[in-house]
């Protein structure tokens, strides 16, 4: 239903008329929705005419967003090397834009990213312990950002990632703690919904 609202909307706008930046947007938007639905390759053409029309228009926060976006779609497709260096490559932009819902959701994006090469390792080799503690910095800078534009569902997913990297790592008892504020968070996040 959202991505036919989004095609609705991109209907209705024409190209001569509308501000570059909605149709990146609605672009972004579409390529986002098309990755959360399991659906990454077709979503990759899309992310990437939005990040070539924030480009070639320099509006360089779309820029970043739509790049944030193929590095999604990579990871999807289990392309973590590309997607951490193309994550890598935006970071200090995006902290630049002040923009705290893009940079949780980049930390986010670099804490899959890192636990996707982890799972690349060796079991218990040096460098899969550096990134899973990669992640782990990750996961709760991308929670400080998302409490900090009241992201529950944000905040939720970052403590679920975190407690289940714990409980990977061995340290039972901080993987309960993060359970115990997840499962706080979480009615806190459906009492809101309601």
């Amino acid at each position: 239903e959202a991505l036919d609202l989004v095609e609705s909307l991109a209907r209705k706008t024409h190209p001569e008329s509308t501000d570059l930046y909605t149709q990146v947007k609605l672009l972004m938007i579409k390529a986002r929705g098309l990755a959360l639905c399991g659906h990454p390759l077709k979503g990759f053409s899309i992310a990437l005419r939005a990040a070539n029309m924030s480009n070639r228009a320099r509006i360089l926060p779309a820029l970043w967003e739509s790049s944030s976006i193929l590095a999604n779609i990579l990871i999807h497709l289990h392309e973590f090397s590309a997607a951490m260096e193309l994550l890598e490559a935006i970071v200090p932009q995006v902290l630049e834009c002040e923009d705290c819902d893009l940079a949780a959701r980049t930390y986010a994006l670099l804490v899959d990213g890192y636990m996707g090469l982890a799972g690349e390792e060796e079991t218990k080799s040096v460098k899969k312990e550096e990134r899973i503690n990669k992640a782990i910095e990750y996961i709760d800078s991308a929670f400080a950002q998302f409490k900090h534009v009241e992201d529950l569902r944000g905040q939720c997913d970052m403590l679920a990632k975190k407690a289940t990297v714990l409980n990977l790592r061995g340290d039972l008892v901080l993987a309960n703690d993060c359970g115990s504020q997840y499962l706080g968070l979480k009615k806190e996040y459906e009492a809101v919904r309601l």
